[in-house]
């Protein structure tokens, strides 16, 4: 016996051999739509200046061909200058241009596991606009950023890539649509992207005045204006860096007795007043005044070779609970000497480590190598018993 079905009127056909009183179907629930993406972090509450540089950026973008492919645009600078807080500031202020939705990606230039491909962030960045849900992602590299191209050509999106390695990260992901914006942020220029209508920005260290305002905002007006000079000198020590300035200021916050010139090294034989290394100075003396508990914390966590970190990952890998590991990380994050990332669903809070932080807290000799190899062994048992409970270490078969 053969049944057919040939009207197109048809929604849902039900076979069966007898049926015994009515047909009921229930239709599933209807899936709740996607939220438009809006991954832009806050803007810091200290952010300071950069008026002239929002301003150029800002007049690029107005200058953009409107027929051509999605406009880019590169800040580049040491690290610490405070590319990522520009590209942030600038997102929100331009937020409104782009209704659906401000992607982020961190592309991982100076990871210990690598920087990210090009299928990896497409996955990410997917997800993000909501595919996948209902139904799995191509696997293949080109499939996925053939996905990419074709999604954002009917949208209008901004997409924040921070932490660029090398064009060759950048150029699979550009949008082929003129109504979406790319903003990279990059240690050093990328030459390649400018035949492709890249407009490079390179981020200057702050202004002495504008140094001692960012310090002031963060220690306090009352505290620079008791030591005028004091505050001077450690801006102009520190290069008018934003970070090395900022994690300075957090030492003074957390330490209200402290005088200006504490966050200073010892004077140089040879009277140098200024910093060849800002940010690795102002690492150090950081990590000089860290009680030994959070000291200890953190080279564990620096000698951990994974772009990101959560709460109980943290904990396996440093030996303590997650308790301690959570107020640890805290106050780690309040010094300055952890970036938050984002916040994942099921892992919750990841947190980063900046590359001038990491090789500053991993220290060298035997003992950093035994503490290394127990921190990755913990943090490869927590991410293992995070997916399955299969997993078997050597030495416990």
């Amino acid at each position: 016996m053969r049944n057919t079905v040939d009207s197109s009127s048809v929604a849902t056909a039900v076979q069966a051999g007898t049926i015994t009183g009515g047909v009921h179907l229930h239709p599933g629930p209807t899936p709740l739509p996607t939220p438009v993406p809006r991954q832009l972090a806050p803007v810091p509450a200290v952010f300071t200046d950069r008026e002239e540089a929002l301003r150029s950026l800002d007049a690029v973008l107005d200058r953009a061909p409107a027929d051509e492919t999605a406009p880019v645009l590169v800040i580049t600078g040491p690290d610490g200058v405070g590319k990522r807080a520009l590209a942030t500031k600038l997102g929100h202020q331009i937020a409104d241009r782009y209704p659906d939705g401000q992607l982020v990606a961190r592309l991982r230039a100076h990871s210990p596991g690598g920087p990210a491909t090009a299928a990896e962030v497409a996955r990410s960045l997917l997800r993000s606009l909501g595919l996948g849900e209902h139904a799995p992602l191509p696997w293949a590299e080109q499939e996925l950023l053939g996905l990419w191209r074709s999604e954002t050509a009917r949208r209008r999106v901004l997409v924040v890539l921070e932490e660029a390695a090398d064009a060759g990260q950048v150029l699979p992901l550009i949008p082929a649509a003129p109504g979406c914006l790319v903003v990279v942020t990059s240690r050093d220029p990328l030459p390649v992207l400018l035949a492709h209508g890249a407009v490079h920005h390179r981020l200057e260290p702050l202004a002495a005045e504008h140094g001692l305002r960012l310090l002031s905002r963060i220690v306090g007006e009352d505290r620079t204006g008791r030591d005028p000079q004091g505050a001077a000198a450690l801006v102009g020590f520190h290069g008018g860096m934003p970070l090395a300035i900022g994690l300075a200021a957090a030492d003074l916050v957390l330490q209200p007795d402290l005088p200006l010139r504490a966050c200073l090294p010892a004077p140089s034989p040879s009277g140098t007043t200024r910093s060849d290394n800002p940010v690795r100075d102002a690492v150090d003396t950081a990590l000089a005044h860290l009680p030994p508990r959070e000291a200890g914390f953190l080279q564990r966590l620096a000698l951990v070779p994974a772009p990101d970190l959560d709460l109980a990952s943290s904990a396996a890998a440093t030996g303590t609970t997650r308790d301690q590991a959570r107020l640890l990380l805290t106050e780690l994050a309040a010094r300055g000497l952890l970036d938050t990332a984002h916040r994942a669903a099921v892992r919750g809070d990841l947190y980063t480590l900046r590359p001038a932080v990491r090789n500053a807290a991993i220290g060298v000799g035997a003992p950093a190598r035994l503490a290394a190899d127990e921190a990755c062994t913990g943090y490869l048992r927590s991410r293992c018993l995070s997916e399955s409970d299969g997993c078997v270490f050597a030495g416990q078969a």
